[in-house]
């Protein structure tokens, strides 16, 4: 008998026959089927490392960008001292504008005296996680 046509005919035969399953045939069907199952996992494992990697970057900071937890950080950090400023009653909070770049404290805007501005700095270099603060106002 032709080889070629034994194959064919053998395959033919384990189509239609599913009743005499023998040993090999078994193992094809196993191998078959892991094959559909790890196709989706190997089709979708390097688009899923690249966006995490793309989400991994886009979150670190750099020297002239906070990362995700910094910025939280830092919003606290302005939160905390326009509510020292508000609680005063030397300093007007609506004269300073407070900004946050890595704890670093920048107090901007137009005070009506030299004592206002003092004690506003003093209050801010108080509060928690401030490492510095920069003076940026005038006097009115």
């Amino acid at each position: 008998m032709n080889p070629i046509r034994a194959g064919r005919e053998r395959c033919v035969r384990r189509r239609t026959d599913h009743s005499a399953a023998k040993p090999y045939d078994v193992a094809q069907r196993y191998r078959n089927q892991r094959r559909v199952t790890m196709y989706p996992i190997k089709f979708w494992s390097a688009p899923f490392l690249a966006l995490v990697m793309t989400v991994a970057a886009g979150c670190a900071g750099t020297s002239t960008r906070e990362s995700t937890g910094e910025y939280i950080d830092d919003t606290w950090i302005t939160t905390k001292v326009k509510a020292v400023l508000v609680e005063d009653s030397v300093v007007k909070a609506s004269e300073v504008n407070v900004e946050t770049f890595k704890g670093v404290v920048q107090l901007s805007g137009f005070v009506t005296s030299k004592e206002a501005m003092d004690q506003a700095m003093v209050l801010a270099t108080n509060v928690e996680g401030v490492s510095s603060v920069k003076n940026d106002m005038r006097i009115k």
